[in-house]
């Protein structure tokens, strides 16, 4: 593996390129409803290359509330 920090990076999110600024990255993912992975591939010049993966949940449903009133409430 290599340290060189000048040695350049390509990155993909779920298979997208994406731009590293500083060291740092940002992008914007589309969710489905229910369980979504979101993979990170970063690759150096050599080939190498480091995969890491976080599984998360879009729950787009809204709640529900249901309230019960006793009988003869005035």
């Amino acid at each position: 593996s290599s340290n060189n920090p000048n040695m350049p990076l390509t990155l993909t999110v779920n298979g997208q390129p994406v731009s590293i600024a500083g060291g740092q990255f940002s992008q914007n993912v589309a969710l489905n409803e229910g369980i979504n992975t979101i993979t990170i591939i970063a690759r150096d010049a050599l080939g190498q290359e480091t995969q890491s993966s976080v599984t998360v949940t879009s729950d787009r449903t809204p709640p529900t509330v249901s309230l019960s009133v006793p009988g003869n409430v005035q």
